[in-house]
């Protein structure tokens, strides 16, 4: 998946992306709605995806203006350059007032706080553009998945009467369009080509061959998150194959015929002994299939094993 420059993605922040805050989970239904889908699929092809609420929602952030540093703003006594204050306490005022920055004192902001608000917008900016580049590339992940009918997608009317499927005919758009879509969660039917038409459905995706499609979007595509300077940072897909080879290494070490009456249990709590809560779950499943895979220790991977193994 070709990755797109940031500054191509900004106009995104002029999108409505409330659907994909605290009213994602408002909705009851057999299917998942898109805003959750998206976080879904998001988690499997995006490096790193970061600890925190609503991430998509943050693609809203929009840039900041330029803004003086706190080192031009003031002396290095720390006292207020009178000149650079006269002109842009306003401007700061409104940064702070924006960006829920408190101040102490609206008619003079001191240096913290005029630090404070710098620090804030650059890291929302940071956010913003990590959320865009992880909308866009999750938008366009979305619709190949539904346009080569890999998953099931539908659509209810907003005042929650019937549903209607999206077959692949309605997943034929370009990145714009897609990106338009997964912002709101929804389109509209009748024009579902428009982007000047009111959405009128919102979109919800069928659980029972998502999570299928998704590990396979994982091996397909990589969307980096973090900033392009710092290179592919694994995805939590890349750190479970990680985990993965690492614990089949030891548990391939652990199946001799010295352990042939070792039953998963014991295995198990070797493992937890080694490398704490991977003892459990999809990593030690993975791993243990991956170890007995091999012709030496595939007694190990057998039912209700009463043989003692030779060799």
């Amino acid at each position: 998946m070709h990755r797109i420059d940031d500054e191509d993605l900004v106009w995104m922040a002029d999108l409505d992306w409330k659907a994909h805050g605290p009213a994602r989970v408002g909705y009851i239904a057999r299917d998942m709605f898109l805003a959750e889908a998206a976080e879904t699929l998001g988690r499997r092809i995006c490096g790193v995806w970061p600890v925190a609420h609503y991430f998509l929602r943050m693609a809203e952030y929009p840039p900041t203006a330029e803004m003086v540093d706190v080192d031009e703003a003031f002396d290095s006594d720390g006292h207020p350059i009178e000149g650079v204050h006269a002109r842009e306490h306003g401007v700061m005022l409104a940064h702070a007032v924006s960006l829920d920055v408190a101040l102490r004192d609206a008619d003079a902001i001191g240096r913290a706080e005029w630090a404070s608000i710098v620090q804030r917008a650059r890291q929302q900016w940071d956010d913003g553009t990590g959320a865009r580049r992880a909308a866009a590339g999750i938008a366009r992940a979305f619709a190949r998945l539904a346009f080569e009918d890999e998953i099931d997608v539908f659509a209810r009317p907003f005042d929650g009467a019937g549903y209607v499927r999206l077959g692949p005919e309605f997943w034929e758009i370009d990145d714009e369009q897609a990106i338009r879509r997964l912002a709101s969660c929804a389109l509209s039917v009748d024009r579902p080509y428009d982007p000047s038409a009111l959405p009128d459905h919102r979109i919800f995706v069928g659980h029972d061959r998502y999570a299928r499609a998704t590990d396979r979007a994982a091996r397909r595509w990589y969307v980096p998150v973090c900033a392009l300077e710092m290179g592919e940072l694994l995805r939590e897909e890349d750190h479970v194959s990680v985990r993965v080879s690492e614990v089949a290494h030891f548990l391939a070490g652990l199946m001799v015929p010295a352990n042939s009456d070792w039953n998963d249990n014991r295995f198990k709590d070797a493992v937890q002994a080694e490398f704490g809560s991977r003892g459990k779950g999809v990593v030690y499943d993975r791993a243990k299939a991956r170890a007995v895979a091999h012709p030496d220790r595939e007694y190990f991977g057998k039912a209700g094993r009463r043989r003692i193994p030779t060799g």
